[in-house]
């Protein structure tokens, strides 16, 4: 009945709370889409045998609303899915959509002045402009992984700045950033959480 119907409506609601996420966080990068796919069709194996099929073995009459089960399941997924190739807020209209940050802002100019406190995240390597990740120089030498300047032909137009600069007013690499909010979307220093960069 409709208690059976709700009851399994909430119980099938597993990538609800995943969507709002990615949307709230700005990434859909948390989930791999082979494990989402996986997962969404092992979960659809029991109620497709029970409901759907009229000689399983507990006898249960079979019920059309397992096929809006499935669908509502898979409409799930599929959202899951264009979260990752569309973006993570793409069925939130723009105008309400939150502000981007900018981490391509001026970069500030290096305090010389006398180290601060871990707990303020201002130390004497972030002061200097140093990147937290690699440990090298932000504005001087490029990091191993990134390419060298002179490497770009002559007749692209003037390259983005190597640096990012995080809503806590830290400053990486650009690419040591890039790499590091693959894996954790909050500042490496004093750990404040970080909004995703939009290309």
């Amino acid at each position: 009945g409709w208690l059976l119907a709700v009851l399994l409506a909430a119980a099938y609601s597993y990538w609800i709370p995943q969507i709002w996420r990615n949307a709230v966080v700005g990434s859909a990068r948390g989930l791999r889409l082979r494990y989402v796919c996986g997962t969404t069709l092992a979960r659809l194996v029991l109620p497709l045998y029970f409901l759907a099929c009229p000689s399983n073995i507990a006898l249960v009459a079979p019920s059309p609303l397992v096929w809006l089960l499935a669908a509502f399941s898979l409409a799930q997924a599929v959202t899951l899915v264009l979260q990752r190739m569309l973006g993570p807020r793409f069925f939130i209209p723009p105008a309400l959509r939150p502000a981007v940050h900018d981490y391509q802002s001026a970069l500030p100019p290096a305090d010389d002045g006398q180290p601060g406190d871990l707990e303020s995240g201002a130390c004497d390597a972030q002061s200097a402009h140093t990147c937290a990740i690699c440990l090298h120089p932000v504005g001087g030498p490029a990091p191993p992984e990134s390419p060298a300047p002179e490497a770009a032909p002559e007749t692209e137009p003037e390259p983005e700045p190597a640096h990012a600069i995080t809503p806590c007013k830290h400053v990486y690499h650009k690419a040591c950033l890039a790499r590091w909010m693959e894996i954790k979307l909050e500042c490496p220093i004093c750990r404040a959480l970080l909004p995703p960069v939009q290309d």
